[in-house]
């Protein structure tokens, strides 16, 4: 098995074309035992390794790279602190490790290896852990026992792990050390981990420690029989976090030695580093959350105003409450960090000092509006920001004297009364000064050499209709004063060169009378004359309590659900709950289970649950579609689409796509960019995900009118496009749009114009998936050499035209690109890692220009495409080549591309073939 290892890499390295690649693709492992894990930092390693105990295994980055991350277990020992700890029966216990206040414990008795195998592992196994780390394997020399009795305790080693892998045979296995039993032990590792070959750390004194040479050749010696097992070494070595030159001469040292080597701090808290390290794209955002819950975080600026710009750039926003404890060694991790305290902080000093020490690491800030600005204070003076007091009226007229071209984005900076006046006695690049009539001068915006700071009059701008517009370019401010340094941009909302679209539905109104014609319903309507004459993707909720038997309306409930059977037959539907009793308050009906004013209600026993309002509705909706399709999966989440952590935690848990909320309603007499909202909202560990654009209720002022309202969504995914595409196209709406004439004629306009596009169609369910990659996926770069991981579902990255193009002979796992708005957006086929290879001269290889149609899998010069509307290829196509298809197409030339169109299939295959 690890002979076909490093056959396939040596191979892979030399497709790549020797060195290629050569440092992204070197094996690299992190050992993390903190509990504030990010994916995005350690996605990008092949072996990560994490304590449980503080790892949540129901998250979208867990998911993402399970395969990879292993799960600590320790065999011979046991610390009192752990959790199962108080469950060992005292007569397993054979000594102790007072190093770090551990039981030995006699791994030969039969009930300890079942207590293993059945409550801590297989535990874990059931929550998700796949893979294990074996910790504390030759503890059992330290037994205070003969050396027949350390034999016979090694011996049960040996027999532990067999039967860990008769149990779990599909779990993979990595070791610390185990060398005096590698002969045995051999064929199940995956990889094995020492500690300390170059430096180490001595828990009884509590310091680091350089290793001796004695010592170092002992471990030679037993490591040359790891080595021709052909097993991958991973080597743990200690040194202080701030040694950095040191750290990275043991990677380099460690590495020529045939080893995967990690570099850490001695608690295993903080992040090291490897043979290859995650690009930093995450920016850290504090905002002040005092009285406000976990639901108010949707309104404050740190989400509604940073967090768009942000992810456009490809960043990902990480909002912590100033009023927490602020996270520490933020240098390991965050790409920047922005302060955008709507009040001011309750304890200035505290939050200084804490910045105060990031700029020491080389973190640049943004100090984001005024409150968190405290100009007198000392601090705020040691970083250049000098004030006097302003000698004009409160009533004098300003006058702009230096003014940067990303002011004025979306209004024109005016000038309001400033108390002190800033001056800097460092030096920068000044985004905005004025002068007074003294003759004062100040600057209220710039960047400076450990970031910058925007005073409010600079920042935004409420003077037109009370809505919220950028005076500054955030795009811009955010790029240039935390130096947020350019990558391949994860996008979800294209795929192969289309902008996606899907069709949700909410369930709401199925039961609505329609105007013209009060004996039909609404559902009826729309089944009609959307559903049916729409044959590209739609999916359809329904709300339990409204068309069920035992729901409101028994006495319809025969004709809902012919309708709602009718719907679900349909091929290119799919299913989607809108809950039970569609809550209107999510955490107060939580908080009071059976209060009707929360909820839809009737005359029911009813207390609120998760189970109840998402899976048992589910089961509802799967027993109306036929029994060979695909089960529905998804909540459409209703009401002030707001779910608690506990309710989305729930969905997570059971596997249940969740979208709806985000009032994204940017329109032409609103063309603002804070009407955009971000992709998702982060709730404890979760992502609520967020709508394309929001539905007909939004657009015809909560269904009062006008009901022809709706057509301004065309205006909304117009402007989600241009000048910048931040969102897919989402036709999002209500099956109460059918019972009036009005929004039945909008809803037809909103059809029509939609169905004009040149996008790629999808399925609601589809686009979760996306979003959540965005915020999980991992990447390292090498020069113009990106490698990444954990794009599964999400497809397209987006690279600057600063940065190139791809080269399509020298990246792996990429499709083509599609030149537009000043970018490539580039195209990933379906393997887990990716390697891309950026160059200034296009690509003379056959490429893929785009699709309407996802990539299943790439296999040789062979692309396997499903989509569900008969496929169109765009290709450009080497000389001396040309492209067969399964089933045939009719291709065509224009100019240098080649357009290959399929009359009705949308299942074919594409062949690259060379003369």
């Amino acid at each position: 098995m690890k002979l076909f290892y490093f056959v396939r890499i040596f191979t892979l390295l030399g497709l790549l074309q020797g060195m290629l690649f050569a440092s992204l693709l070197s094996k690299s492992a992190m050992v993390y035992y903190g509990d504030d894990i990010s994916y995005p930092s350690v996605g990008i390693h092949d072996f990560i390794i994490i304590d449980p105990d503080h790892t949540n295994p129901y998250t979208s980055g867990f998911k993402t790279y399970k395969e990879h991350i292993y799960a600590y277990v320790s065999i011979n020992e046991m610390q009192k602190s752990r959790s199962f700890a108080k469950d060992i029966d005292p007569n397993w216990v054979i000594g102790d490790n007072p190093a770090w206040g551990s039981m030995l414990l006699n791994i030969t008795d039969k009930a300890y290896q079942d207590f293993l195998l059945e409550q801590v592992i297989g535990k874990l196994y059931k929550k998700g852990f796949k893979n294990f780390f074996f910790d504390t394997l030759d503890s059992y020399q330290l037994a205070k026992v003969t050396k027949e009795e350390k034999t016979y305790l090694r011996n049960g080693v040996i027999q532990f792990i067999q039967r860990f892998k008769q149990k779990f045979p599909k779990a993979k296995l990595i070791t610390n050390r185990g060398f005096e039993m590698i002969d045995y032990i051999a064929p199940y590792l995956e990889a094995m981990l020492f500690e300390s070959y170059y430096y180490g750390f001595n828990a009884t004194s509590d310091k680091y420690k350089e290793v001796s040479d004695a010592d170092r050749v002992w471990l030679d010696a037993q490591l040359e029989k790891v080595k021709a097992k052909h097993i991958p070494i991973i080597a743990l070595d200690y040194l202080p976090s701030h040694t950095h030159q040191e750290r990275k001469n043991a990677v380099k040292a460690l590495e020529e030695k045939g080893f995967i080597p990690y570099i850490a701090e001695k608690s295993l808290m903080r992040y090291g580093i490897s043979s290859k390290n995650a690009f930093k794209r995450e920016v850290l955002i504090i905002y002040n959350g005092e009285n406000l819950d976990e639901d108010s975080i949707i309104s404050t600026n740190a989400h509604i105003y940073a967090s768009t710009p942000l992810e456009y750039l490809g960043y990902v926003p990480v909002l912590k409450d100033v009023n927490a404890p602020l996270p520490r060694h933020v240098e390991e991790r965050y790409a920047g960090i922005v302060l955008w305290l709507e009040k001011p902080s309750p304890d200035n000093d505290r939050l200084l000092k804490w910045v105060q020490a990031a700029i020491s690491k080389g973190v640049k800030v943004l100090f984001a509006g005024e409150e968190g600005l405290p100009l007198e204070h000392p601090i705020v003076k040691e970083l250049g920001i000098q004030t006097v007091k302003n000698r004009a009226p409160k009533a004098d007229k300003n006058k702009i004297i230096q003014q940067s071209d990303i002011m004025g984005f979306e209004i024109k900076p005016v000038i309001g009364y400033y108390q002190d006046l800033i001056h800097l006695a460092v030096k920068a690049e000044p985004f905005l000064s004025y002068q007074n009539s003294q003759e004062q001068t100040s600057v209220i915006a710039a960047k400076t050499a450990w970031g910058g700071f925007v005073q409010d009059n600079a920042l935004m701008s409420n003077y037109i209709n009370e809505d919220t517009l950028w005076v500054i370019n955030p795009f811009a401010l955010f790029k240039e004063t935390l130096r947020l340094k350019p990558l391949p941009i994860p996008d979800s909302s294209t795929e192969n060169g289309k902008r996606l679209s899907f069709v949700h539905i909410d369930g709401d109104g199925s039961m609505n009378r329609v105007e013209e014609n009060p004996k039909r319903f609404s559902i009826e309507i729309i089944l009609e004359d959307f559903i049916k004459k729409y044959h590209f993707p739609q999916s359809i909720s329904l709300v339990e309590s409204e068309t069920s038997p035992h729901g409101k309306y028994p006495k319809l409930s025969a004709r809902l659900e012919k309708a709602a059977k009718e719907i679900y037959k349909l091929p290119y539907v799919e299913g989607a709950t809108h809950t039970f009793t569609h809550p209107y308050f999510w955490k107060k009906l939580e908080a009071d289970p059976s209060n009707e004013a929360y909820r839809t209600h009737w005359d029911i026993d009813y207390s609120f649950t998760p189970k109840r309002e998402i899976s048992d509705s589910l089961d509802y909706i799967n027993n109306l579609m036929p029994k060979n399709k695909t089960k529905a999966h998804t909540v459409f989440w209703t009401g002030d689409c707001l779910p608690t952590e506990k309710t989305l935690a729930y969905t997570y848990k059971h596997d249940i796509i969740n979208i709806n909320g985000g009032d994204t309603i940017i329109t032409n007499d609103r063309p603002w960019l804070n009407l955009i909202l971000p992709l998702a909202l982060k709730v404890g560990d979760y992502y609520q995900v967020y709508t394309g654009q929001q539905n007909e209720n939004v657009y015809t002022n909560n269904w009062q009118g006008p009901f022809w309202g709706f057509k301004k969504v065309i205006q909304t995914f117009k402007l989600t496009n241009k000048p910048r595409r931040l969102k897919p196209i989402d036709i999002y709406y209500h099956f109460y749009s059918g019972s009036k004439n009005a929004s039945h004629e909008a809803l037809t306009e909103v059809y029509d114009w939609v169905l004009a596009q040149d996008v790629m169609h999808i399925f609601t369910s589809q686009y979760p998936p996306k979003v959540l990659n965005f915020y999980d996926c991992s990447l390292a770069q090498d020069a113009n050499q990106w490698l990444l991981k954990g794009f599964k579902d999400l497809r397209t990255v987006r690279v600057n035209d600063n940065l190139g193009v791809p080269s399509i002979k020298q990246s792996l796992g990429v499709l083509g690109y599609k030149k537009e708005k000043g970018y490539a957006y580039v195209h990933l086929d379906d393997r887990e890692t990716k390697f891309l290879f950026l160059t200034h001269t296009p690509s003379q290889e056959t490429r893929l220009i785009s699709a309407n149609a996802r990539v299943l899998s790439h296999q040789g010069d062979t692309i396997h495409f499903q989509g569900h509307m008969p496929i169109t290829l765009r290709y450009h196509i080497k000389k001396g080549c040309y492209l067969s298809t399964s089933p045939k197409s009719h291709q065509q030339k224009v100019g240098s591309e080649t357009i290959i169109k399929f009359k009705d299939e949308k299942d074919v295959y594409v062949t690259q073939r060379c003369h």
